[in-house]
């Protein structure tokens, strides 16, 4: 299908530009006219190849499906919806995607057979919410849960970057700055001790013989060790022995595999209160927030719970047999919710748990770890200090002998 760019003018005398999908030239007028546009003219661009198409970022997904939206609320019909928002992003690769799905739904595809067609642009999930949305003829209600969704989503991992950013600056900083000690400073100091003859110190030998390590070329190994480490631990992590494994020990280790649990289960209950005010069944949906898991111990306990949904038990006789996965409130809120019957409600409040579980987990590890690494740092850097400056202080012996 050509895929034309287009400049020309509305009824208001304004200049427009634009991009579309057409069968021809006497295609594009026709379409532009039903928009109040006279074409002025237009250039094919030749794209056949759509899977040279990037794949958007979250923030461009959600600022799409925010917009969307917005046009849908204001009566806008889906097909025009795409094509104006195609005509206003200044993203080439999403326009182009935008416009492609416009071109399909005007075909006569609906729009979740539309973005079945390109699952490398929108996930499992985004994909399952608009068709149950459109099976119960709820397409806008289903957006908006779905944008609410991808902002909290969002919310968090900003407040889990922002967080995480002072430790990791000042781990860098000391990094740096023991890295030029050992390139610029200590190298002086040693020449100093050897014209002098000096016996030295262990600690002051040990930082010495660091120095002369950090200024060779022996220290290329250092980066090869780890490039090393990285492709075997690549390779293993393909195969479902290594993967498994992994992701069994991200959940043993201290405070990491708590933070772990936490932020998978969070993701679940969320994307299953989606799927349910999205009005898909319980089963179903249960299945399908399964799918999005990205830990495999965690994704096998789940689904036992399903299986046992299955054959007959209720959420809280099947969730009781995972009691060391799921938390004693989390069980507590999953049978109240199945008392009232309102299981979108029950998620909610149990992805509402595993939020503060987790904002409370990482405010109390920042609270021990940034004065720890502020501690750690001092003493590291005391250290360097005294190894440099210990054999100093004996240098006035040295000349007076």
């Amino acid at each position: 299908m050509p895929f034309f760019e287009w400049r020309g003018i509305g009824l208001d005398g304004e200049i427009r530009f634009g991009r579309v999908f057409s069968e021809s030239t006497v295609t594009l007028i026709q379409l532009l006219l039903q928009r109040e546009i006279s074409l002025i003219n237009c250039r094919d661009l030749q794209l056949n190849n759509y899977s040279q198409i990037k794949l958007p970022s979250h923030r461009q997904q959600l600022q799409f499906f925010r917009e969307l939206l917005v046009l849908l609320d204001a009566g806008l019909q889906l097909p025009r919806a795409l094509n104006f928002l195609g005509d206003q992003l200044t993203d080439e690769r999403l326009q182009i995607l935008v416009l492609i799905l416009a071109h399909d739904i005007q075909n006569g595809l609906k729009f979740s057979q539309a973005l079945d067609r390109y699952p490398q642009y929108f996930s499992t999930l985004i994909r399952q919410l608009i068709m149950a949305g459109e099976n119960s003829g709820q397409l806008a209600a289903a957006l908006r849960y779905l944008v609410i969704y991808l902002e909290k989503w969002r919310e968090l991992q900003q407040k889990l970057r922002s967080a995480l950013l002072m430790p990791v600056i000042t781990l860098m900083l000391f990094l740096i700055i023991t890295f030029f000690i050992f390139i610029a400073i200590i190298p002086m100091f040693a020449s100093i001790f050897t014209a002098a003859g000096q016996q030295l110190h262990t600690t002051t030998r040990i930082i010495l013989a660091i120095s002369k390590f950090v200024s060779s070329r022996q220290v290329l190994w250092l980066l090869i060790g780890p490039l090393v480490s990285y492709l075997i631990f690549n390779f293993c992590y393909r195969t479902n022995w290594g993967h498994y494994h992994w992701d069994n020990l991200k959940l043993k280790l201290p405070i990491f595999g708590i933070f772990t649990r936490y932020t998978v289960l969070l993701h679940f209950w969320q994307t299953l209160a989606l799927l349910m005010r999205g009005n898909l069944p319980f089963p179903q949906a249960f299945k399908l927030a399964i799918s999005v898991v990205q830990n495999i111990v965690i994704t096998q306990q789940l689904t036992k719970i399903a299986l046992l949904i299955e054959h007959g038990f209720i959420l809280s006789q099947a969730a009781g047999t995972a009691s060391q996965l799921l938390l004693p409130e989390v069980l507590a809120v999953i049978g109240a919710g199945e008392e009232s019957g309102e299981l979108a409600l029950m998620s909610e409040r149990v992805a509402l748990i595993y939020t503060q579980k987790l904002e409370q987990l990482l405010k109390f590890t920042l609270g021990v770890l940034q004065p720890a690494l502020v501690i750690i740092l001092g003493l590291l850097v005391a250290l360097l200090i005294l190894a440099v400056y210990l054999p100093m202080f004996e240098l006035p012996n040295l000349v007076v002998l």
